[in-house]
């Protein structure tokens, strides 16, 4: 079926006015070419639509049960378009991210809040993953974009930078350490150390810093949840390594946060989208304020 707009239009309104004159004006285009178009839609559904006399335009039976379903069409179209400029406009969409447990609950709840406040109209999702999986959901097109640090490139994945992280020491109130306006990381040789598990991405990064600062570790807790790694640091269990960005997380806990120096250890805190997937302005506006929020207020 070859039936174009520009032919439904024309029928509608030379129907709804009875006149091809009136039909004209309204359109602002000639009677010949409304004529034309008509009479081309009428080839393509094998019927006559309208008949015309020097006097009138009449509406046929084929053309009266055509009538409602071309007024749909066009009522749809109307809808459609409105509705795509609404999500060009940024009044509408949907963002989905995905996020280690620790970003999700430290750096996203402020970024989300002022976003919503921008536009409201806009959906959130906020999905949480270990950090080795957040690239993945984003490369299997299951998140639209994921905030973390990646060590490995993915030639599927597009990475913005956002912010430098800086690695602190957390401890007790009453640890030696805390005596200290910033540590070495060869001083935190001899001291119980909590860490994440040895198969996280964390974990690696970890192990490098202290093999650079020539101290070797063998860690006194290692845990999956970085809030279980506070609850420790806060019982004087041991001291642990946090990232610079999550500190009004670990100030909600009776501990200490010192910078770690010697050699100072930073880290880039990424947004991630697919390449080959055209970023909806819902996402656009999304990484747009990700990137200007400062992760260390």
């Amino acid at each position: 079926m070859n039936v174009t707009l520009k032919q439904v239009r024309a029928f509608l309104e030379v129907a709804k006015l009875s006149s091809f004159t009136r039909a004209s004006e309204r359109l602002n285009a000639t009677q010949s070419s409304l004529s034309v178009l008509i009479r081309e839609l009428e080839a393509e559904l094998q019927t006559k639509l309208l008949d015309r006399t020097t006097r009138k335009v009449e509406v046929t039976e084929a053309g009266r049960e055509f009538l409602p379903f071309a007024e749909r069409i066009l009522a749809e179209l109307g809808h459609g378009v409105e509705a795509t400029r609404e999500i060009v406009a940024r009044r509408r969409g949907r963002v989905s991210i995905a996020a280690s447990p620790l970003a999700a609950a430290a750096l996203l709840p402020k970024v989300i809040a002022k976003f919503r406040t921008a536009y409201p109209g806009i959906s959130v999702v906020l999905e949480e993953f270990r950090p080795e999986q957040v690239a993945t959901r984003v490369a299997n097109s299951l998140s639209d974009c994921g905030v973390g640090v990646f060590d490995t490139k993915d030639d599927g994945l597009t990475s913005t930078p956002i912010f430098q992280e800086r690695q602190m020491l957390v401890c007790a109130r009453n640890h030696p350490l805390a005596l200290k306006d910033e540590v070495g990381w060869a001083d935190l040789a001899g001291h119980p150390l909590i860490a994440v598990t040895s198969e996280s991405a964390a974990r690696r990064r970890l192990d490098r810093q202290f093999a650079l600062a020539g101290v070797s570790i063998q860690p006194s807790f290692e845990v999956r949840n970085m809030i279980t790694m506070l609850g420790l640091v806060d019982a004087n269990l041991g001291i642990a390594v946090w990232p610079s960005w999550a500190s009004a997380l670990a100030r909600s806990f009776d501990i200490e946060l010192r910078p770690l120096v010697r050699p100072n250890a930073m880290h880039v805190v990424s947004v991630v989208v697919a390449k080959d997937r055209a970023q909806s302005p819902a996402l656009e506006a999304f990484i747009e304020m990700l990137r200007s929020h400062d992760a260390h207020q």
